[in-house]
């Protein structure tokens, strides 16, 4: 998945804050919210008695030169003391007499004289000095945010006030108030913080309460100093792009397998004039938009790097496929920060640039964006989990040669909002990890649909916000917070279903990611079952309000959403495909939909977020599937029409093994995975057209099936796939047609998911056009992750390609190679053991109703 920048593209994110206390007397530091003791000795170390039997004498006192961040700041500490207390305490910019004790806000003379002034560099832009002194409070921060942070650190800390979600905030009934003595520096450990997270029915100032900085605004801002981008992620076509220069310049753009190619692709960053044209655009800009603190450079959310000797070379010198784009904007800050020292250059460590180059330090005018991805494990901890530990490396790698490193951090479940998706745990270690390594400012891309909804959305956003504020309160006593504040007395029955599924995942070591599909394994059926308990008894226990049961039921949503899909796999028996049952209850997902509606959810997935594909899936699931078994002596094949038109089963009679993946229930597109599928469309687009769209039969007999359908992007398909008489071969042909008034850009896609034993023992064997020999485990394959491995131009095979395994069958693939564009292996997640052999057709325009055909034959032998 890639970031997706706004509502644009990129999936990837940057974040913040942490609270850093650090002790005015020694240099060591202490917790965020751990006061630091003046000496016992000291004349001013009594406690402040701000409220007695309800009453107060005290006064909020300004500075005239106060800042409209310290002006707001003010009104919030009268608006919230008066909502806890009932006491409304006067504002002044007049230092009251000697007897009126006062709430001394922003550095300045009252503060001075009070013997409180932090110097800036203890201060840096953010922070603030909160100290107790004789009857006084000072809170002496920075006039650009500082005194307002600590302002709601007082709120927070001594009066229990909490921002739970808009419209909902904590303001406890205090009588009387203490504050003990008191003396603490604070700043937020990360310069900027965000999350994406909609917050349906929030404003400016919520945002800001919750300690997000994101804006545009400057320090006089009434919400203080906000840091603004122009961009974050995929910005190559803003400077450089095709439709604008490729006619004329295709040298500017990748070549690909020879070939400079037009379509999702990238720039020739090695091309001296796509440099002059990147840094005379970029100029323009950040002279068009001062505001701005970054502006950012970044590929496209789409692979295709340019494999020109230049480009190669510069990859190859620096040891990654990113090595262009950092050798780039090293070239690029270093003459902008000629005319705008002030400002970065933003770029992403994302997909294949997500590896640090060697032996190259980054430009102290650029800014990394290192994206926690896919496969990245959500639900343990980058430092610990096996699966984090190449991103743990990598992240430690770009701290050390970066000045200003960010990182976009995934907190949701991007395919399945819904889902249960345990990953708490795991942010609260996350955070103080990113914290400790130096990280400067954290985007935790969350749910970012403007109608809210999504499994613990409100809880989840509240949580992560705490955390950018200090990494080091405890995550169990956050959770616990909220759930009391939000959902009252049924917060002990759901903290009890949260740590259920928690401690599946810690104790069954359930690696989830981004996409991680409902049947990742850790939602049996004891688990729902236990899970739906708790639940009961969470609405049982706010039967009698209306608000807080409904709360509750929205909570539990994910569980209906989780049963809607095949958690548990499916078998294959009397020409039928059954769904591992018990799923959703009748009528249920509908009843899910309802609730959506009404309280205004539009989205369940990131992309094709189509509401009511859920109740095609659940129809989908409720009942048997037919399955057309074409076969001869030696080989049959088990097709399933509603599941994409797959060949889901290729069975070799003598060994009676299948030589496909079954039963991918891990896998992120399951059920609509394995087995050997087609797909219409682009790189970026495949998975829309065909693999997940139902079929018709149009034509079977015993040794062939025609099906056709109406692909999701748009495309008619119709395949065929036929046994050859008493031969152990199955051929396949894809036809794709436009059926619109307008010319369509496609290509033609298979996918062939093979389990042939044990995936480090499968080898590939094939001669590639130019005449060499490939003979070799998948070691590289493997090695490539997501990406896999793809051979293009003079590295495809010449007309054919043949694996084996430990289940003793050989599987040879035959094709017209003029027809491919590339060949493709990829073999991952590793744990999955499947291997999937793809052929992808060169790219065409189709005219209204013009067609591309890819055809191709699959031999299976026993040795």
């Amino acid at each position: 998945m890639a970031p997706t920048q706004s509502s644009t593209s990129m999936k990837h994110v940057c974040i913040m804050v942490a609270l850093i206390v650090l002790n005015t007397v020694c240099t060591s530091s202490a917790k965020a919210d751990d006061p630091l003791p003046t000496p016992a000795a000291s004349a001013d170390s009594a406690s402040v008695v701000l409220l007695e039997k309800g009453s107060s004498k005290y006064q909020i006192v300004l500075n005239p030169s106060a800042s409209p961040s310290e002006r707001y700041a003010a009104t919030e500490l009268q608006a919230h003391f008066l909502k806890c207390t009932g006491v409304k305490l006067p504002i002044t910019a007049v230092e009251p007499g000697q007897e009126t004790p006062m709430i001394v806000l922003g550095c300045g003379p009252v503060a001075t004289r009070l013997g409180v002034h932090p110097t800036a560099d203890e201060l840096r832009e953010q922070g603030w000095h909160l100290k107790t002194v004789g009857p006084h409070v000072i809170i002496a921060g920075t006039a650009e945010a500082g005194t307002l942070h600590g302002t709601r650190f007082l709120l927070e800390k001594y009066l229990g006030v909490r921002w739970l979600a808009p419209g909902v905030t904590k303001t406890p009934r205090i009588v009387d108030l203490t504050i003990p003595p008191t003396e603490t520096i604070m700043r937020p450990a990360f310069r900027w913080r965000d999350t994406s997270y909609a917050w349906p029915g929030s404003t400016a100032e919520f945002r800001n309460r919750r300690g997000e900085n994101s804006g545009s605004g400057d320090k006089t801002h009434s919400l203080g100093n906000q840091y603004a981008f122009d961009g974050r992620a995929h910005t190559y076509y803003r400077y450089v792009p095709p439709k604008e220069f490729f006619d004329n310049h295709p040298e500017y753009f990748s070549e690909v397998g020879g070939q400079r190619i037009r379509s999702e692709t990238q720039l020739c960053l090695t091309n001296p004039e796509v440099l002059e044209i990147v840094t005379s655009r970029m100029l323009a800009r950040m002279k068009a938009y001062p505001h701005f603190d970054q502006h950012n450079f970044s590929q496209m959310d789409w692979h295709n790097v340019c494999e020109c000797d230049n480009c190669r070379e510069i990859n190859e010198l620096y040891g990654t496929s990113g090595g262009t784009q950092f050798w780039f904007v090293n070239r690029l800050a270093e003459r902008t920060a000629k005319v705008y020292p002030e400002k970065l250059i933003g770029t992403l460590a994302y997909t294949y640039t997500e590896q640090p180059p060697a032996n190259l330090q980054m430009h102290p005018n650029v800014a990394v964006w290192l994206c926690h991805m896919f496969p990245c494990c959500d639900s343990h901890p980058i430092a610990t989990c096996p699966l984090n530990a190449r991103f743990k490396e990598r992240a430690i790698a770009w701290s050390k040669i970066s000045s200003h490193l960010y990182v976009w951090h995934y907190i949701v479940n991007f395919a399945h909002y819904y889902v249960p998706f345990p990953n708490l745990r795991a942010m609260s270690a996350d955070m103080r990890f990113y914290r400790d390594i130096g990280v400067e400012g954290v985007f935790a891309q969350a749910m970012g649909a403007g109608g809210g909804g999504g499994e613990f959305s409100l809880l989840r956003a509240y949580y992560i916000t705490e955390l950018l504020k200090d990494p080091d309160r405890d995550g169990q006593e956050i959770i616990r917070e909220f759930l009391d504040g939000y959902y009252g007395a049924a917060a002990d029955a759901m903290e009890r279903y949260i740590n259920l599924l928690q401690n599946k995942v810690d104790r069954d070591n359930v690696h989830m990611h981004l996409y991680t599909n409902p049947g990742q394994g850790y939602l049996p059926d004891d688990i729902l079952d236990d899970a739906e308990r708790l639940f009961d008894e969470a609405e049982s226990a706010v039967e009698d309000d209306a608000e807080l049961l409904e709360r509750v039921r929205v909570a539990r949503m994910p569980l209906v959403y989780a049963r809607v899909f095949p958690r548990k796999g499916y078998d294959l028996k009397e020409g039928k495909l059954v769904f591992r049952q018990p799923l959703a209850k009748p009528g249920d997902p509908e009843r899910f939909l309802a609730r959506m509606s009404a309280h205004g959810f539009r989205s369940i997935r990131e992309r094709g977020n189509d509401r009511n594909t859920l109740l095609d899936i659940a129809r989908l699931t409720s009942q048997p599937l037919p399955v057309f078994t074409i076969d001869n002596d030696v080989i049959s094949v088990d097709v399933v029409p509603l599941l994409g038109a797959r060949a889901l089963r290729i069975t070799d009679k003598k060994s009676g093994q299948s030589i496909t993946e079954l039963n991918p229930t891990r896998d992120m597109l399951f059920p609509f995975h394995g087995g050997e599928e087609g797909g219409a469309g682009t790189l970026l687009t495949w998975f829309l057209g065909g693999p997940m769209d139902p079929a018709t039969v149009t034509k079977h007999d015993a040794s062939s099936i025609t099906m056709a359908s109406e692909t999701a992007n748009g495309f008619r398909m119709v395949r065929t796939i036929s046994v050859m008489p008493q031969e152990p071969v199955m051929q396949v042909r894809t036809e794709l047609i436009n059926p619109s008034k307008k010319p369509r850009l496609a290509r033609v896609r298979s996918m062939l998911s093979l389990d042939l034993g044990e995936l480090k023992a499968t080898r590939v064997q094939f001669e590639d056009l130019a005449g060499r020999t490939v003979d070799k485990d998948l070691a590289d394959v493997v090695q490539g992750l997501r990406d896999g491995v793809r051979y293009a131009q003079e590295r495809r095979p010449r007309g054919d390609w043949s694996f084996s395994g430990t289940k003793g069958l050989r599987v040879t693939q035959r094709f017209d190679d003029e027809n491919l564009d590339f060949t493709r292996l990829a073999a991952f997640p590793e744990d999955h053991n499947s291997l999937d052999v793809e052929l992808w057709t060169r790219e065409r325009t189709l005219k209204p109703g013009e067609s591309m055909i890819l055809e191709h034959n699959i031999t299976v032998d026993s040795r």
